[in-house]
């Protein structure tokens, strides 16, 4: 068994190494309060009563001062929904003089 083992040493995978910590990659974008807010659309798909699979439209919107977030499933993602989830949110956190969405 020694004999075997030692032949086929090489196929033993090396020893896990500890390494440092790379921290947070992320970088939160602040600003100040009221100043923006950030807005996408995200799809998902969704599993009704019957069984039946369909996809939905997830519309987020985020603070860049506090972090609040606002998220509200529609059933696509015309731009009658993206201001309906605009309005909504305003009501919910308030009104910011920007809101940035990613580019198209």
């Amino acid at each position: 068994m020694k004999r075997y083992i030692a032949a086929y040493k090489h196929l033993i995978p090396a020893k896990r190494q500890q390494v440092a910590p790379q921290g947070n990659r992320g970088r939160r974008y602040t600003t100040a309060p009221g100043e923006a807010y950030q807005m996408d659309w995200g799809f998902t798909d969704v599993l009704d009563y019957n069984g039946n699979t369909y996809r939905a439209a997830c519309f987020a919107m985020i603070c860049h001062h506090c972090g609040q977030r606002y998220i509200e499933f529609f059933p696509n993602a015309k731009q009658e929904n993206l201001f309906i989830g605009m309005i909504h949110t305003f009501q919910y956190i308030g009104m910011p003089r920007v809101v940035l969405s990613p580019p198209e």
